[in-house]
């Protein structure tokens, strides 16, 4: 057995391979970067999102923008709650006074009902029920042409805001 060995180097062959080797890992760390930019983005958003539910909630609270009577709560200002799908402007009237994080961002939809309309089968006698409104705040905003949204219910109840 006669075995040579050539000293010349690399042929263009191995050369190739080495640089393709050499690109796919460049494109993987490339790759894991920018999921990780992604991650952070989504992480930012949801942030935000929920800082700006936490405004609205205190809005709610401490506005005096809905009043309890005994049959249900009464809502001063009817641009602030739609108990259908359709979001509006997050600071659009009435909330436009409020400092929101990057309102053009986010679209809101704000829902409201009694405990006793939530609650199956609640007694009609009872008045208690009719003292607790749950609120149902949405907001959602555009990521790479998809809605995402955040949702969290809240309570005010008429004898402690």
């Amino acid at each position: 057995m006669n075995i040579k060995i050539n000293n010349k180097g690399f042929n263009l062959v191995e050369m190739l391979a080495a640089f393709t080797v050499f690109s796919l890992c460049i494109l993987a760390i490339l790759n894991i970067l920018y999921q990780a930019m992604n991650v952070e983005t989504n992480t930012k958003n949801i942030d935000i999102a929920l800082q700006n539910i936490r405004i609205i909630e205190n809005y709610l609270k401490y506005s005096n923008s809905i009043s309890f009577n005994d049959s249900g709560i009464e809502v001063i200002n009817n641009n602030l709650i739609n108990n259908n799908d359709n979001f509006v402007s997050l600071n659009s009237e009435p909330l436009n006074n409020l400092k929101f994080n990057k309102p053009e961002l986010f679209e809101r939809n704000i829902k409201a009902i009694t405990l006793g309309e939530s609650i199956e089968n609640a007694s009609s006698s009872s008045n208690y029920n009719q003292r607790i409104a749950v609120f149902t705040i949405t907001l959602r905003w555009k990521e790479k042409g998809f809605y995402r949204k955040l949702t969290i219910k809240t309570t005010i109840s008429k004898d402690r805001r």
